[in-house]
């Protein structure tokens, strides 16, 4: 189960208070995510407006607000911007958290729930333009790369030579 991260609701709320000028009746955990180093929340403001809110350790994940522009600017159509600050800025740091503040949107997401026939069309044709898209070097440099190891392959492979070797089952019997 997702974890909430140690800064305080209280903290969050006069952030989104201070800097996106968003006045926070009500601010709920979401145990959600698959990143250990986030927590996700949904904040509920007096005018009856909703925001999802992203707060993640650390101040190095500002690329993510630099690629969602780009996805954007590309002209994918499904990917939803976030807030900008009072300031104009995508995220916020807070203490030693980076947050990121988008409208909220009700539903559930595709492992919830089955796509339609026309839903994996429209998500295929998304896909197609991400791939198209050309990314500028300056955002490659600084994209994790997986680097494909191949030790624990090499290693499993080894495994084979003492598989081919060892005695059948009708041989022991």
């Amino acid at each position: 189960m997702i974890e909430k991260q140690p800064l305080s609701d209280q903290r969050i709320i006069d952030c989104l208070n201070i800097d996106y000028g968003i006045k926070v009746a009500k601010l709920i955990f979401l145990p959600l995510g698959a990143d250990m180093n986030a927590s996700v929340y949904k904040a509920e403001a007096h005018d009856q407006s909703s925001y999802f809110i992203k707060l993640k350790r650390g101040h190095h994940h500002d690329i993510s607000a630099t690629i969602i522009a780009l996805l954007h600017d590309a002209g994918i159509q499904q990917i939803i911007l976030p807030i900008k600050t009072n300031c104009g800025q995508p995220i916020q740091h807070i203490d030693d958290f980076t947050l990121i503040v988008s409208p909220f949107v009700e539903g559930q997401d595709g492992f919830s729930r089955d796509l339609t026939d026309d839903q994996w069309v429209v998500l295929g044709k998304m896909i197609k333009q991400i791939h198209e898209i050309d990314v500028p070097s300056s955002v490659q440099r600084v994209i994790r790369r997986e680097t494909y190891s191949p030790r624990w392959r090499e290693a499993v492979r080894s495994l084979y030579t003492h598989i081919e070797s060892a005695p059948s089952v009708d041989e022991i019997l």
